[in-house]
C-alpha cells in the first residue's frame, strides 16, 4: 500500500522529532553539560548576588521520552540553598556516571 503525501509528510515529521528528542538527550548526556549546568545553579539561588534570579525560577521536568512531568511552575525569587544543593549533588552523580562507567568487556574464554 503507497502512503499519500500528507502521511509520509506526518511520518518525516514523527521522525524527526524523534531524532530532535535524541539529539537532546545524547547532548544532555555530555560532561561539559554538567559542567555548566552545576555552575549556572549557583545564579538561581535565593542567596545569589546576581541579579538573573530577581523575579524567579521557571521550573518544568521532562521524561526522556518528552512527556512533561508537570506543567512548568514559576518560583519567585529563585531556589533555596538546600534545594540548589541538592539538584548539584544529584548532577555530580549523574556526571560521575556518565564519566566513570564501566564499559562491559568479554569474558576471555578458557583455554
Amino acid at each position: 500500500m503507497k502512503l499519500t503525501k500528507a502521511q509520509r509528510k506526518a511520518r518525516a515529521a514523527e521522525h524527526l522529532a524523534a531524532l530532535q528528542r535524541r539529539i537532546t538527550h545524547l547532548e544532555g548526556q555530555l560532561g561539559a553539560a554538567y559542567y555548566h549546568a552545576i555552575r549556572a545553579l549557583d545564579h538561581a539561588s535565593v542567596t545569589s548576588s546576581s541579579n538573573r534570579c530577581a523575579d524567579g525560577v521557571l521550573l518544568s521536568l521532562h521524561t526522556l521520552h518528552g512527556e512533561a512531568v508537570f506543567d512548568p511552575v514559576v518560583i519567585p525569587h529563585g531556589l533555596q540553598d538546600p534545594t540548589i544543593a541538592a539538584l548539584k549533588a544529584e548532577m555530580t552523580r549523574a556526571f560521575e556516571l556518565a564519566t566513570n562507567y564501566p564499559v562491559p568487556m568479554p569474558k576471555p574464554e578458557p583455554a
